[in-house]
């Protein structure tokens, strides 16, 4: 496994158009950090917004479950590969998912994460979905549990036990 600072390796996959460039902490106006000296990080920012169309509605006409959870396990997903400067995680395990309230059509929600804890092969973190518009909750998974993998599949450990660039100086 190739491993690279954060920061880099998460240039490169908004490069190869694989996040947007809210992920980007310092490099995106406005934003706060994730990595850096010196720089508060905000332990829940919304990276990765959604636009409701048609094929995300259940028959009921309201944002469905299934359509949410896949959009979450892909933001955890970049967000723990960002974390660890590696794309060699798998999804272990989701805890409780709160289906709080709902979205409709042309809604646009935003997906935000935190880190909650590193392992020695693992990463938790949770994942939230709420309205844009109204900061309303709609859904929140408590944790989300990725597993860094080597070659062979099995857990490896990944070395990391802090938020990348995380400080205790403001």
């Amino acid at each position: 496994m190739v491993r690279t600072d954060a920061p880099s390796f998460c240039r490169q996959m908004h490069q190869y158009g694989v996040i947007g460039p809210g992920i980007l902490g310092p490099w995106h106006s406005g934003a706060l950090a994730f990595w850096g000296p010196n720089i508060a990080v905000n332990p829940m920012e919304f990276r990765t917004r959604k636009i409701i169309t048609p094929r995300d509605l259940n028959p009921h006409g309201t944002l469905f479950g299934g359509r949410v959870l896949e959009w979450i396990d892909e933001e955890a997903f970049i967000f723990a590969s960002c974390q660890l400067g590696s794309t060699s995680l798998v999804t272990k395990l989701m805890t409780t998912v709160d289906f709080v309230s709902s979205a409709h059509l042309g809604d646009i929600v935003e997906i935000g994460c935190e880190v909650l804890r590193f392992g020695t092969t693992s990463v938790a973190v949770n994942c939230q979905v709420r309205s844009m518009a109204t900061g309303t909750l709609i859904t929140d998974v408590g944790e989300i549990v990725f597993v860094n993998v080597g070659q062979d599949g099995r857990p490896t450990p990944h070395g990391i036990d802090a938020p990348q660039g995380e400080s205790t100086e403001v």
